[in-house]
Order: C-alpha cells, then structure tokens, then sequence
C-alpha cells in the first residue's frame, strides 16, 4: 500500500480539530486511518483533549467499570475515540 503525503489543507485541519475531537472522527473524515492521523499528530506535538481523558482514567477505575455495569459506557468511549467498536 502507498503512502499518502500529507497536504498543507489536511495539516490545517488537523491542527484546527484534533485536540477537540480526537483522532476517530477526524480520520474518517480526511479518509486516512486512526493509526496516520495519530502519527501525524504526535510529529506535529499535538495531544488529544480524548486522549488526555483516557490518561486520566486510573487503572482502578477501568478495572470497575469493566467488571460490571459500566462497561458499555467505557466501550463507547473507546469507540468514539477510535473509530471501531470494541469486541
């Protein structure tokens, strides 16, 4: 597969929205995957304000949620942040 080179409009955008909105929704719409749009991000020293919220989450916090009720809600969040549902 060919790599694509990242256009000056593209680099734009992303600097207008990924902190905002992360890297799922943004991939989708500059037809490029979560992983290109990541690792365009992190060369350009950019964080997401999603990916700050997930750091924030502590491991007793994920492990609660994902033993009972709560799971749905973590597995939408991972989804939104990513672009693909968990399984």
């Amino acid at each position: 597969m060919r790599k694509r080179r990242w256009k000056a409009g593209e680099i734009e955008e992303l600097s207008r929205r990924y902190e905002a909105e992360g890297p799922g929704r943004l991939a989708v719409d500059l037809r490029r995957t979560v992983h290109s749009v990541t690792s365009q991000a992190n060369r350009l020293q950019m964080l997401s304000l999603t990916r700050r919220t997930r750091q924030a989450l502590s491991r007793k916090s994920l492990a609660v949620a994902s033993s009972g009720t709560d799971r749905p809600a973590v597995e939408s969040f991972v989804a939104a942040d990513t672009g693909f549902a968990a399984r």
